[in-house]
């Protein structure tokens, strides 16, 4: 009885030992016949405030989820998936724009967030790996104003009346001086303040009064 039960064991024993492991493995969903392709996913987007404005650097905004078609062609678990980059922009910035804080625009995406991010342009063609707990960051910088060049006719107009000096016409005489003029003056001017009164030598008139010398 000992040997039938002892045999029982050990043929039970290779029976088990012939099956395959994935016999024994849980259903978790994600077998090689539930693998998905070019299905729709959920992705994240958020406003990121970066500049120096912001003590760490950077501050968040509002977000708002978008549905997507994953571009992985081949069979693929829920987790990774890839995503068009010109997503963001048709989708995400769309989504978002109303939400800006005044004075701001965006200038990119990046995937972290943080004071001096990665910025990624959106007008590059392609797509980007992604996972279901990703976010995409928009990321919007304070707007740099255009610098204007005003026309000629839009500049205030001055009449220069008092910073310019009447030129002389063709006809008008001009003053010339000599080398003694300058002392002439000054010995006139002299004689002027210094000059006696008068005295009248006429004949006849204040006779008596003539001096003599």
């Amino acid at each position: 009885m000992k040997k039938r039960l002892v045999a029982f064991l050990l043929v039970l024993i290779m029976v088990l030992g012939m099956l395959p492991v994935s016999a024994f493995a849980a259903d978790d969903g994600v077998s090689p016949q539930a693998l998905e392709s070019n299905e729709t996913q959920t992705i994240k987007y958020q406003i990121l405030y970066v500049g120096d404005e912001f003590n760490t650097g950077y501050s968040y905004g509002v977000s708002v989820n978008k549905t997507y078609t994953c571009q992985y062609s081949t069979g693929h678990s829920g987790f990774n998936h890839s995503i068009l980059i010109s997503e963001f922009r048709n989708v995400g910035v769309p989504a978002l724009k109303g939400q800006l804080d005044s004075g701001y625009e965006f200038v990119g995406w990046a995937k972290e967030a943080k004071e001096n991010p990665t910025i990624y342009d959106f007008n590059v063609a392609g797509t980007t790996a992604t996972q279901t707990t990703y976010t995409i960051y928009l990321v919007a910088k304070k707007a740099v104003p255009p610098h204007r060049h005003l026309h000629p006719d839009l500049l205030p107009q001055h009449d220069g009346s008092r910073h310019q000096h009447a030129k002389p016409q063709p006809g008008d005489a001009e003053e010339q001086h000599q080398p003694g003029d300058v002392h002439r003056f000054q010995r006139d001017s002299c004689q002027r303040r210094l000059q006696l009164p008068r005295l009248e030598w006429e004949t006849g008139r204040n006779n008596a009064h003539r001096p003599t010398w």
